[in-house]
C-alpha cells in the first residue's frame, strides 16, 4: 500500500503512520485473502483465482485515516471496494498519476 499508494507518512504513534495504520494494514491483506496463483506448469500465462474458503470473511473496518470506511463482506468483489477506499485519499491519487503502473492495473481491474 506505501510504496505505490498512500505513501509511509510521518510516525506520530505506534503503528500509525500518518496516512494509514498497521490495523489498515491487516484489514486490507484480510481483503486480499482467498486471492492466489496455481502453480506454474507448461503455460506461462498467470490466472489467479479466487478461493472462497481461504478467504477472511466479515466487514473490514479502517482506521480515521480512511475515514473509518468499512469495506463491506463481498468475497471476491472487495479489492475493487478497496481500491477505491484508497483512491479516495488525496495522497493515492497524486503518487497513482506519477505512476503509470498503479494507473494501468487500476483501469484494468476496473474493466472486470
Amino acid at each position: 500500500m506505501e510504496l505505490f499508494t498512500v505513501g509511509k507518512g510521518k510516525l506520530v504513534g505506534p503503528g500509525d503512520y500518518t496516512n494509514f495504520t498497521e490495523a489498515d494494514v491487516i484489514a486490507m491483506a484480510k481483503v486480499l485473502t482467498g486471492w492466489q496463483v496455481p502453480a506454474i506448469s507448461s503455460t506461462t500465462t498467470l490466472t489467479a483465482q479466487f478461493a472462497a474458503n481461504r478467504h477472511s470473511t466479515g466487514n473490514k473496518k479502517l482506521s480515521a485515516r480512511f475515514n473509518n470506511a468499512e469495506i463491506k463482506a463481498n468475497d471476491k468483489q472487495e479489492y475493487k471496494d478497496m481500491i477505491d477506499v484508497i483512491l479516495s485519499k488525496r495522497s493515492a491519487l497524486v503518487l497513482s498519476r506519477e505512476n503509470s503502473i498503479v494507473g494501468l492495473y487500476i483501469m484494468k481491474s476496473r474493466q472486470t
